[in-house]
């Protein structure tokens, strides 16, 4: 096994491996290059370090990183850090994300990784490497649901919901203003909704203190973001619209039998 930490320009000669290898093991988002590279271009501050392992030459681990100077100490970050997606690193097995692991302490630089699941096998390799001293404070919970093969509304809600469900349906015929659902793959799809996306995201931030990832800066990195998953057939946004109207929506990123919902 080899490690070496990848920066600057050589990380996009990295790009086709490391996404090969995030397709072949399965992985959220977040540690895809299509997040980490939009990020670093558009929103990014520091240097993009993406730490690799190679077992024969074949890359079998990624940690998508930056380096930032903290308090005079180099300390790496996710990409994204603090802009609530849960990040992680990418690798084939255990050997490989130890070695990863270990690889960064050899630097001497810290680790300040936020929004990652307690469950993640990275916590628990840091954990019990003799190399680090590991704090660990849970700030969030998300929930996750997982669906039977087939499951549809009927699995999931009651029927006095699905009732008033109905009843609205049929209101909004009676109106001429029949709902009906989207659904967006592909980039083209994506282009020609992008301005109602962003109408909604608008409507739906505005009185809030939450930040709109469609409007500036954000949107900077959010569109290529999107846009770049679907090109790989990995985006799924659902929407809504009533009558000719784009009410609302839900974005998904695609990871096997996985959708990570996102902002």
């Amino acid at each position: 096994m080899t490690f070496d930490i990848v920066e600057g320009s050589a990380v996009d000669a990295l790009v086709p491996e490391w996404s090969d290898l995030t397709r072949d093991v399965g992985t959220r988002v977040a540690a895809r290059p299509s997040y980490a590279l939009n990020w670093h271009r558009n929103l990014g501050r520091g240097r993009l370090a993406v730490g690799t392992a190679r077992r024969g030459g074949r890359l079998v681990a990624v940690a998508p990183l930056h380096r930032r100077n903290r308090l005079g100490v180099q300390t790496l970050r996710f990409p994204g850090h603090g802009l609530g997606t849960i990040g992680t690193f990418v690798a084939t097995d255990g050997a490989a994300l130890a070695e990863l692991v270990d690889g960064i302490a050899a630097t001497g630089m810290s680790l300040q990784l936020t929004h990652i699941d307690v469950a993640d096998p990275l916590v628990e390799v840091l954990r019990t490497s003799p190399l680090w001293n590991v704090g660990v404070e849970v700030d969030d919970r998300c929930l996750t649901i997982d669906l039977p093969s087939g499951a549809g509304a009927t699995t999931l809600r009651g029927s006095r919901t699905l009732k008033t469900l109905r009843r609205a349906e049929r209101a909004l015929e009676g109106a001429g203003t029949p709902a009906r659902v989207e659904v967006i793959r592909d980039p083209e799809h994506l282009e020609r909704r992008w301005d109602d996306i962003v109408a909604v995201a608008a409507a739906a931030d505005e009185h809030t203190d939450r930040d709109n990832f469609f409007g500036p800066p954000f949107a900077a990195f959010t569109k290529p973001l999107l846009e770049a998953e679907a090109r790989a057939g990995t985006l799924l946004v659902v929407g809504l619209v009533v009558g000719t109207r784009w009410c609302a929506h839900e974005i998904m990123f695609r990871t096997g039998d996985v959708a990570e919902m996102w902002m």
